[in-house]
């Protein structure tokens, strides 16, 4: 699934640290498959393999690749630098993931739920070890833009960019001097966000944009993202993002 922020992070580490990987990209109807499900039980994405060993879930994955390769290091030297970093990448698995999985659902992935069959549906709907997230999906999946979830995620988003804003202000990147891990995690969920048609978010936080700029234009992220786009995926998402960005300008302004 090209369009995973879990899949996005643990490429944009690999590009960063110049490695040499190939990759497959698995359909959603592929996550169910028991040969991906007998690599990773949860039925979600990513999952890398590394001389024999079988690792799933993204944050680990990112730090096996810091401490499996130091070289082009994505955390810092100093300890405070560290936990800066540290402090990011928590909020992305803590809050930012569901977040941005919210926005996601309800933008792209809502009506091609609502057009299978229902018992494809109940197997293929996200959470399928997670009773929690399967029980947010259910919500979306009926209620769509008048579920209150979606507000309650668009308020972490803006409390989050606030956030960046003040942290952007005062260093280029978010641990500091050099791109981190910390810059990894938030650019899938900012970008994410201009992609869904929430790009309205950064319209007054001049350090975010700028950063945001700045991110794009490293080789990494071409790796992670350009490269795994194709024209009909991508015409179908800047159509969506156009119909959804009036949308989030008024959610985000009644906030």
């Amino acid at each position: 699934m090209s369009e995973s922020t879990c899949s996005q992070r643990v490429r944009l580490a690999l590009a960063e640290k110049r490695l040499d990987w190939e990759s497959v990209l698995v359909p959603p109807g592929g996550l169910r498959d028991q040969a991906y499900l007998a690599l990773n039980p949860a039925g979600v994405v990513p999952t890398l393999i590394h001389q024999d060993h079988v690792l799933v879930e993204s944050r680990i994955i990112c730090e096996y690749l810091e401490e499996a390769f130091p070289a082009e290091p994505l955390m810092p030297l100093r300890a405070f630098e560290r936990y800066r970093v540290r402090r990011w990448t928590k909020l992305f698995d803590d809050k930012l993931h569901l977040a941005i999985f919210v926005l996601s659902f309800v933008c792209w992935m809502r009506a091609r739920y609502l057009a299978l069959p229902d018992a494809l549906r109940a197997s293929a709907l996200p959470g399928m070890t997670d009773p929690v997230k399967r029980r947010i999906a259910e919500n979306l999946l009926e209620r769509g833009w008048d579920a209150e979830i979606l507000r309650v995620a668009l308020r972490q988003l803006v409390s989050t960019a606030d956030a960046l804003e003040t942290a952007l202000a005062e260093s280029r990147w978010l641990g500091g001097d050099h791109f981190s891990l910390a810059d990894v995690d938030l650019l899938t969920v900012i970008q994410r966000l201009d992609e869904l048609g929430a790009g309205s978010l950064l319209d007054e936080r001049a350090a975010v944009a700028g950063w945001l700029d700045r991110s794009r234009h490293r080789l990494s992220f071409a790796l992670a993202f350009d490269t795994w786009r194709n024209e009909e995926t991508a015409r179908r998402h800047s159509l969506l993002a156009n119909e959804a960005a009036e949308r989030f300008a008024g959610l985000i302004a009644s906030l």
